[in-house]
């Protein structure tokens, strides 16, 4: 089983449901959690041995090597893969440099899609803009398939859409019903650039109690699912994509079924939308600038 496939902008095919290497796979989460190290490789192994073909990484996460031979010892083409990363863009190196760099590390030609982290090294929009003609020039040499950003507001994005001679296609973000993140969304379908979601599982994980925890669990009652599956799924029917982690085998391949097992009602969508809209919290705090996790 796979996750559906969306469509960016550009008419590049990504699939919705992604394993994403950091928070739970990072040793600063693991230190500040107090949360047991994990073996990146072998996870990642049985993820893509699972189902999973949609992976996103980045620089900052240090897991290349442990996502190359994960790779290798799948099994599977390069080609029935999708690999997302990020580039730093705050430790010294050019894009070209840390793309040369990621590639070689992954012992792959290219990536699926390749985003800026965080604009928290930018002083001005004119620092923004430059940085993203590093990324143009990427995408042009033709070892990224697709660019875009990452914790980027309205403003920063407005400000590279100003010279840009290709426009981003994603922009990742936490996204959950405690973070809805203002006009942002709505803002985003009418430029055609995808939401890519983390921290979904939010609301019915550490963000607990809120004001959503009865709708979630009578939901999850009502579709006969687990609450994550009604947290992700969230995110799911509104048409966007969705990064997810963890170690349980199962509840991984569970969320692959979960987008095709059911679907939320609009009037369920708005609900969650609503309430959530009670409770202000986020996980991880990047929007914007600030450091990644």
């Amino acid at each position: 089983m796979t996750a559906n496939i969306l469509t960016l902008s550009d008419g590049g095919r990504i699939p919705a449901i992604a394993y994403g290497l950091g928070t739970s796979h990072s040793k600063n989460y693991q230190e500040y959690f107090g949360t047991p190290k994990i073996d990146t490789e072998q996870v990642l192994t049985e993820v893509l041995k699972g189902g999973y073909r949609h992976v996103d990484t980045a620089e900052h996460y240090e897991k290349d090597e442990e996502l190359a031979a994960a790779i290798s010892k799948s099994g599977i083409p390069r080609k029935e893969l999708y690999i997302l990363s990020k580039a730093d863009c705050n430790n010294g190196l050019t894009v070209d440099q840390a793309l040369t760099n990621q590639l070689r590390a992954l012992n792959v030609e290219y990536l699926d899609a390749y985003l800026i982290h965080n604009p928290r090294f930018a002083k001005t929009d004119e620092d923004l803009r430059s940085k993203w003609r590093e990324m143009e020039a990427a995408y042009k040499s033709g070892r990224v398939k697709t660019i875009g950003v990452s914790n980027f507001t309205k403003k920063q994005i407005e400000a590279i859409l100003k010279t840009a001679e290709i426009r981003p296609t994603i922009n990742q973000f936490e996204y959950h019903p405690y973070e809805q993140n203002g006009d942002l969304i709505p803002w985003l379908r009418e430029q055609k650039i995808l939401v890519s979601a983390y921290s979904a599982l939010g609301p019915v994980t550490r963000l607990k109690p809120g004001p959503l925890g009865n709708i979630y669990s009578d939901l999850a009652r009502k579709y006969e699912v687990a609450e994550e599956d009604i947290a992700l799924k969230w995110i799911l029917d509104q048409g966007f994509a969705v990064a997810t982690s963890g170690l349980s085998l199962h509840r991984l391949r569970d969320y692959l079924a979960t987008d095709t097992k059911f679907k939320l009602t609009t009037e369920e969508i708005e609900k969650i939308r609503t309430i959530g809209l009670e409770k202000k919290a986020s996980s991880f705090y990047q929007m914007g600038g600030v450091a990644p996790n």
